[in-house]
Parts: C-alpha cells; structure tokens; sequence
C-alpha cells in the first residue's frame, strides 16, 4: 500500500465506498429478477465479496476516527508537554532525602564481571542412573 496522509487516506476509502454502495444495490436488485441458478450464484458471490470490502472499509474509517479523538484527548491533556510538579520545600526535602537514601542502598552494590569461558556442565544433563541389583 503507498504511503497516505491521513486525509488522503480518508478521501480513497469514502470514494470507494461510494462505489461499492450502488453496485450492492445493483446486485440485490439483480439478484430478484429471473435469472439462471448459475448467474444467481455468481451474484450472490461478489454480493458477499463487496460487502465484506464495504466492512473492511468502514472499519478502517472508524479507526481512524477513533484515533483522532484519542489524539485530541491527549493533545488536550497538553501532550507532549508534562512539566515538573511544584511541591511545598518541606515535601520536597522530603523527595531529595529519600533520593539520597535510595542512592546510598544502590551504591552498596557493584556489576559482577561475567568471563565467557568453557562451558562445564551439559546444556541437557542426563538423569544419573542407577547402578546395582
């Protein structure tokens, strides 16, 4: 599928189902008359075939709707912008002494080297087995 803007996308899917609604119709309606089992069968088939690209359709269309009023909650929300939050200076020392604590906790701990060296024990090790009467 070539790239779209989401207009462009828009406007090809409305306009094809602006194709697909008189055809349908055009098939129902042919599909009344008298016509061989044959010709019914083969309109009864591209019935089902341009309904289901009409669903197909319409689902694209409601997606995109969905994702523009969620875009617009969450530009309403002021994304991208999420600016630091102003605390009173005693609950903000608060933060800065748990922070200090946190980074005392951490520091106690070191990265462990790990050395590729070879490998001793088998990656599926046999049951021991048993030996005797």
């Amino acid at each position: 599928m070539a790239d779209y803007t989401e207009s462009q996308l828009r406007a090809e899917l409305q306009a094809a189902l602006a194709v697909l609604a008189p055809q349908i119709r055009g098939l129902n309606d042919l599909s009344k008359t008298s016509i061989s089992t044959e010709l019914l069968n083969q309109i009864d088939e591209q019935i089902t075939n341009r309904v289901r690209r009409q669903s197909l359709i319409q689902a694209v269309l409601n997606g995109l709707d969905a994702v523009d009023g969620e875009l617009s909650a969450l530009e309403n929300d002021g994304y991208p912008d999420l600016s630091p939050v102003p605390v009173l200076g005693s609950l903000f020392s608060e933060l800065q002494e748990e922070n200090s604590d946190l980074a005392a906790g951490v520091a106690v701990f070191t990265s462990e080297q790990i050395t590729a060296g070879p490998m001793t024990t088998s990656p599926n090790p046999k049951p021991p087995t048993k030996s005797g009467p």
